[in-house]
């Protein structure tokens, strides 16, 4: 199968980007995992991981998130990060479906992103989106999004730049979170880093998560009961992760939730 070229976002759209940004908030680290097809369109162009990967280049450019590329594998979805193992986290995951996908193009523009023309009759995409609390599995969003155009290359873009924009306004409300990486002593090793905007000073809690709490009614999850261990201060800052030292608590441990201190 066929993958369509990826397209850039121009600087007037990365302008109106930033006018989302949230100064002096840590960036999220977020990943997208390849789209689901149900818009009933069928080709030889691979459109699930391209507008996938077209959402990725979206959110990179943005300049609002940490952007953990994926690969399929037996396993899953496995991080393509630089540094390997327990620093590959992504709080946020991405799901996306495609839910019509119609091109109207008369074909005299050339192959264009999707392999058909670029220009012609109106074309339409609509996405849906779900995003996803990497720690839990539970549904933080939905986001619906769609983009008309004389042809699919300028409606997808249109698409998902409604959707990027949404995305960046409603993870805005969501906490930004990482997790403890290793445990030595007083010195304690975080999942986030200067690419997150984490300086040195920063303090943050750390939390130990306890059972799930569901809703007797209709077996949704609500979330996690949670205790919390203590505060740390980073004293040392790399890429995508740091080192803290504990300023009070104790029980410190691998895997527990690193939030913003309240």
């Amino acid at each position: 199968m066929k993958k369509f070229y990826l397209w850039l976002l121009v600087p007037a759209v990365l302008v109106t980007f930033s006018s989302f940004a949230q100064a002096g908030e840590h960036k999220k680290t977020v990943t997208v995992a390849r789209f689901k097809n149900k818009s009933g369109w069928a080709g030889s162009w691979d459109i699930e991981n391209g507008v996938a990967d077209q959402l990725t280049v979206a959110l990179i450019q943005s300049g609002q998130f940490v952007v953990v590329s994926r690969r399929k594998g037996k396993q899953g979805y496995k991080s393509n990060r630089a540094q390997a193992g327990p620093l590959d986290t992504a709080q946020i995951l991405i799901r996306g479906t495609i839910t019509e996908f119609r091109n109207s193009s008369s074909g005299s523009g050339g192959a264009g992103i999707f392999g058909f023309g670029g220009g012609g009759k109106e074309a339409k995409v609509r996405l849906r989106l779900r995003l996803v609390d990497t720690a839990t599995g539970q549904a933080l969003d939905y986001i619906k999004a769609e983009g008309s155009a004389s042809g699919a290359e300028d409606a997808a873009r249109k698409a998902l730049y409604k959707a990027v924009k949404k995305i960046i306004k409603d993870t805005s409300k969501i906490p930004f979170e990482a997790k403890v990486v290793s445990v030595s002593g007083p010195e304690i090793i975080i999942s986030a880093g200067r690419e997150n905007g984490v300086y040195i000073g920063d303090t943050f809690g750390v939390y130990r998560e306890g059972n799930e709490v569901v809703d007797p009614d209709t077996g949704v999850q609500l979330g996690h009961d949670e205790t919390r261990i203590g505060m740390i201060e980073v004293y040392e800052v790399h890429n995508s992760y740091s080192k803290a030292n504990d300023m009070d608590g104790q029980g410190f441990a691998k895997g527990q939730v690193v939030r913003g201190a309240p």
